[in-house]
């Protein structure tokens, strides 16, 4: 091998290296400004009721997809239930989602029956904090459900988790090939 061809193929290792450092270095930015913008869209969103098919009141509102470390950084943004939500995450093992629901219950104009007299019950508001955890635990995925108020009861939970479909082409492996050929056909090219 020539001086020349010695000086190319450092050169080419070089430039690959330097091609990988530059390409993590973006894709740590684009997630950190998708993450941002998530924010941003999840902390300006407010609840929206709409009906579903079989007629019954559905609530919907955004959820935050980020990291507990990347939370933290973005403490002071969070409402006070997000970071409720946030410090009661981090001190369950294995949590993989967390929702924090408000809850009220109004019983308007309820009458009752006091000492052979009829009592109406103008107003009776009930209010209750409802904490959903998912966590990962031994033989699969639990989800775990607070309430503040003693007066309301989880009867039954049901839960379900819909993973991912990963392909090859977006494997590590196929990544892992595509750059072994990458440096492999470089090498070659310099021979």
């Amino acid at each position: 091998m020539t001086l020349v061809n010695k000086v190319l193929t450092g050169m080419v290792i070089i430039l690959v290296i330097l091609f990988l450092w530059q390409h993590q270095k973006t894709q740590r930015l684009k997630t950190d400004v998708d993450a941002n913008a998530s924010l941003v869209a999840v902390l300006s969103d407010s609840v929206r009721y709409h009906q579903d098919r079989h007629g019954r009141e559905v609530a919907e509102k955004r959820v935050l997809v980020m990291v507990v470390k990347d939370l933290e950084r973005q403490n002071a943004l969070l409402t006070d239930n997000q970071k409720k939500l946030l410090s009661e995450t981090k001190q369950a093992k294995g949590v993989k989602a967390g929702v924090q629901i408000k809850e009220k219950v109004a019983i308007r104009d309820v009458p009752v029956l006091v000492n052979d007299t009829v009592v109406v019950i103008d107003t009776l508001d009930l209010e209750n904090e409802k904490t959903i955890l998912l966590k990962e635990v031994k033989n699969g995925t639990e989800i775990s459900i607070t309430n503040s108020n003693p007066i309301f009861k989880t009867v039954d939970v049901d839960g379900l988790v819909i993973p991912e479909k990963k392909t090859f082409w977006n494997s590590r492996l196929f990544k892992s090939l595509i750059f072994i050929t990458g440096v492999a056909t470089g090498v070659a090219i310099t021979r």
